[in-house]
């Protein structure tokens, strides 16, 4: 009977399991965060520039550029992207939003398509003089429509004095006027629609709270809210302003509403603090004040708190594919399509929980609305978990055939029972044989080890005796030249001795230098010194090697980089990159860069060349020993893995740049402290 329940048992956990995994699947893959790489442009002219308002850990901007930047590699898009924020939050900052426009389009003159995120990006555009950033073609996305004039101390365009005093918003429309704009989408609000509905819902109504923030948004929203009711006086109101309320006095002043009043939510994620407040805001601010309606301008706490609103229809806009595909077909494609600029539908949408709440029936919902939160009817509950219940029915089903099966199959126990006896006294011997063969194993991979030991004493040893005649040949080769140098035959004989000689003494050194680095036998000394002299002394060793037209450029941010290191070490890792780059650059630049990392504990040194770089197939591989990228260069394949082997041993590591296509550029890390 033992056996009959744990069949059973076995049969149900595997028709439950794939069920229950499979849910979570789902559920991690839909909750998995998307990863935003910001793309370096390394050639001007040659990239599409994204400028957002706020930084790509937003998840909405991070949604767009994610969709930008995966459709155009899809279309196998030949320019780069260049990725830059003005992080635009609150208003107290809105005086370095143009210089930080300024400063992007500095790094970035010459695109070939400019796409703006925000309404912060493009008024600061928009606001540029220059005849060159009206010509470039420039695609608009999640911004809105009419954004807040600001004051000339900002440097943003603006409009007469007396605009600013009645109105305070500018129609886009307006400001895009004379730059090449070729595609834009806008975001526009149904102010309007929204006072009707507070009208028809809640005719006895007699107080509008206009809760906004200390935001960019939040001025807008209520300067257009406050110019819908500069025409209508008959609407009292009260502002809940975010840039005179902390959080603490604004639920005050919500606490404080009259009755009869009706709160129109726009926004609120920033107070006079600068404090931030995300989806746990208008929480606190019903608590405090539960039987007042909110009706919402931006669909903002519409599923939560917020009864509904005349909303924008976001669509795939907010991803950016269709705008990639567009880019793509204008700039690539050469296709002439129309320029389109228009403004998101907009939709009537309600939270039925709200609905329900404060008694509105559905027959006073405008048609053609919708309605989140609606409680399932008993066919749509049957319609959604029908593969659940089929499933269950099914497990149940094989439940039972599970159980009969089991019940047949418990006569054969004992027959099994003393199967297995058998089966484990062969299996005892079979184990007895293992160990023995393991045994065995065991002394042969000592042996082994022994002597790989004893080669590499071998070499060791006979590198070091080669070594020492070989030193004499050159000694003497040198002297010789010296004496013949009136005959020029034998000056190219004596010559011919001396590179070979040379290169054999490198050779016999790389493998001595393997050789003792796998012993353990290498020492290193540790001291305290500043490396960027040594650094400016490796440039200086290799600089009579390199051909003309190639550029040395050393770079380090700081006068002095104090590490504690084995600087002779440092510097023959060194001295093997540069040597590397120089036989492989015939034009462009050779760069040694160092960075000192305080927060990681880190040297980073870089060294980037223009030479032939490395091949896709050779990137992995080009650190194991006598591996070349041109067998038809001389070099003995060694010197990658002696560096890579020197700064294991310091505790630090080597690695090739794979994003890197100008040429080859190898980054090397190391502790600053040992």
């Amino acid at each position: 009977m033992n056996f009959c329940c744990r069949n059973f048992i076995i049969s149900l956990l595997c028709l439950i399991m794939p069920v229950v995994l499979t849910a979570k699947v789902n559920k991690a893959a839909k909750s998995k965060p998307q990863k935003i790489q910001e793309v370096t442009v390394q050639s001007a002219g040659e990239e599409i520039l994204l400028i957002s308002s706020y930084v790509a850990d937003y998840s909405y901007i991070r949604t767009a550029i994610d969709g930008f930047e995966s459709t155009y590699e899809q279309l196998h898009g030949k320019y780069s992207i260049s990725i830059e924020s003005l992080d635009c939050n609150n208003l107290n900052q809105m005086v370095e939003w143009q210089k930080k426009m300024d400063n992007v389009l500095s790094k970035h003159p010459n695109p070939r398509a400019v796409v703006l995120l925000g309404s912060q990006a493009c008024i600061t555009f928009f606001s540029q003089t220059a005849d060159k950033w009206k010509k470039i073609p420039v695609y608009c996305i999640m911004s809105q429509r009419y954004v807040s004039t600001l004051e000339a101390s900002t440097g943003i365009k603006s409009v007469s004095e007396k605009d600013i005093k009645e109105r305070g918003v500018k129609d886009l429309y307006y400001l895009i006027k004379g730059f090449n704009v070729r595609s834009a989408v806008f975001y526009e609000y149904g102010i309007q629609e929204d006072f009707y509905l507070m009208e028809k819902f809640f005719p006895k109504y007699s107080n509008v709270a206009i809760l906004t923030d200390n935001s960019y948004e939040g001025l807008t929203y209520l300067r257009q809210v406050k110019d819908y009711l500069r025409k209508h006086p008959n609407i009292n109101y009260h502002s809940i302003d975010g840039r005179f309320y902390n959080m603490k006095e604004a639920v005050e002043e919500y606490k404080k509403l009259p009755p009869n009043s009706i709160v129109l939510l726009c926004i609120w994620t920033y107070d006079r603090n600068n404090t931030i407040f995300m989806n746990n805001a208008m929480n606190t601010f019903t608590k405090t004040n539960p039987d007042v309606p909110i009706f919402s301008l931006t669909s903002s706490g519409i599923g939560s708190c917020a009864i509904g609103g005349y909303v924008p229809l976001y669509r795939d806009y907010e991803n950016g594919a269709d705008l990639a595909r567009r880019i793509h077909r204008e700039l690539e494609m050469g296709e002439n399509i129309a320029v389109d600029i228009h403004s998101l539908d907009k939709v009537y949408k309600f939270d039925e929980i709200e609905l329900q709440r404060f008694g509105i029936g559905k027959e006073l919902l405008p048609k053609g609305s919708i309605i989140i939160n609606q409680k399932p009817s008993t066919i749509d509950l049957l319609h959604r978990y029908k593969w659940q219940l089929i499933a269950f029915v099914s497990i149940f089903f094989l439940l039972t055939v599970g159980l009969i099966i089991s019940l047949v199959y418990s006569a054969h126990i004992k027959k099994l029972t003393e199967n297995i006896e058998k089966q484990n006294d062969m299996l005892k011997k079979e184990r007895d044989q293992l160990e023995y063969s393991q045994y065995q194993l065991r002394i042969a991979k000592e042996r082994a080890e022994e002597a790989n030991r004893m080669k590499t004493n071998f070499v060791s040893n006979m590198s070091h005796e080669i070594r020492t005649p070989l030193n004499a040949i050159t000694g003497f080769s040198n002297l010789l030249a010296d004496s013949v140098s009136d005959n020029q035959e034998l000056k190219e004989y004596v010559k011919i001795i001396t590179d070979n000689s040379d290169m054999l003494l490198r050779l016999i050194n790389d493998i001595l230098d393997i050789s003792r680095l796998e012993s353990g036998k290498s020492q290193f000394f540790y001291e305290t010194v500043d490396i960027v002299p040594y650094c400016k002394g490796v440039i200086n060793t290799i600089a009579q090697s390199v051909e003309q037209g190639v550029e040395l450029k050393f770079k380090c941010e700081e006068s002095r980089v104090v590490v504690k290191t084995d600087v002779t070490r440092l510097q023959q890792v060194l001295i093997n990159l540069m040597n590397n780059a120089v036989k492989y650059t015939h034009q462009g630049f050779i760069e040694l860069w160092i960075e000192k990392r305080v927060k990681d504990n880190e040297l980073r040194i870089v060294v980037s060349d223009t030479g032939v770089g490395i091949p896709k197939d050779k990137q992995d591989i080009i650190f194991e020993r006598f591996e070349k990228v041109n067998e038809y260069i001389q070099g003995t394949g060694l010197g990658l893995s002696i560096c890579q082997m020197t700064l294991d041993k310091m505790g630090g590591k080597i690695q090739v740049d794979h994003e890197y296509t100008q040429g080859a550029r190898f980054v090397c890390t190391i502790p600053l402290t040992k």
